[in-house]
């Protein structure tokens, strides 16, 4: 598929203004992040901008409830680029997706004893599926190869 088969895909299949709701999206992110304090606009994501309804998602209750605080200083801020009637709704974002924790550093696999991986390999050979057979035997020459460098 060329780039303009994939790019004439995307245009059939997206709504026709997307191009604009996409550039108001980013124009309302940055303009509501200048407006907020640092700690707090940081914690803030726009959503959406449709028929002048601006949907915010706030990372923590406690942020949504400051952002209804202040709606209407944020809405007269947002008015500029939405359009006079701007009405903004505030979400708050379920915690799982905001505390999505990474593991610190991959774990490193248990070792396994050079008898071991020797019992794989000649378990191996008495497999009749010739695949699983071939399988058994890569992992065991693996395992073996890495038993030797410990």
């Amino acid at each position: 598929m060329s780039k303009g088969d994939i790019k004439s895909f995307c245009r059939s299949v997206l709504p026709q203004d997307f191009d604009q709701v996409s550039r108001v999206t980013g124009r309302c992110q940055k303009t509501l992040q200048a407006s907020l304090p640092d700690g707090v606009g940081n914690m803030v994501q726009v959503l959406t901008v449709h028929s002048n309804v601006v949907s915010v998602a706030a990372n923590s209750p406690v942020v949504a409830n400051y952002l209804r605080l202040h709606i209407d200083k944020l809405q007269k801020t947002l008015s500029s680029v939405v359009g006079p009637t701007v009405k903004i709704e505030i979400k708050t974002r379920p915690a799982s997706l905001s505390q999505v924790a990474l593991p610190e550093k991959p774990r490193q696999p248990k070792s396994v004893s050079p008898s071991t991986a020797s019992r794989l390999s000649s378990s191996a050979e008495s497999i009749e599926d010739d695949s699983l057979r071939a399988a058994l035997q890569s992992l065991a020459k693996t395992l073996e190869s890495s038993a030797n460098k410990d």
